[in-house]
């Protein structure tokens, strides 16, 4: 289910969050209480965007600086100027 992979995604990052705070060394630790630890995990994952699941009807447009790291089996360059197809086309 798509919804439930976005749940189970943002639910990563908070637990990413979490792990965070755990990481950090005894000494360093501050003693804070929960509703401050609790705006601190809501602050940390504020604006972090969780990706649709890909639609597998969908044509995926990528800029020339990801496509190194895209791992299908073809692609097809359809400009290399930035900008300026988009304006020529009608």
């Amino acid at each position: 289910e798509p919804e439930e992979s976005k749940r189970f995604k943002g639910c990563q990052q908070v637990a990413t969050a979490i792990l965070a705070i755990r990481d950090i060394p005894d000494g360093l630790q501050p003693e804070i209480l929960a509703h401050e630890l609790i705006n601190w995990l809501i602050n940390s994952v504020t604006g972090v965007l969780v990706a649709d699941a890909p639609d597998p009807q969908s044509i995926e447009m990528l800029g020339w600086l990801e496509l190194a790291f895209d791992d299908a089996p073809a692609l097809i360059i359809a400009g290399m100027h930035d900008g300026v197809g988009a304006s020529c086309l009608h």
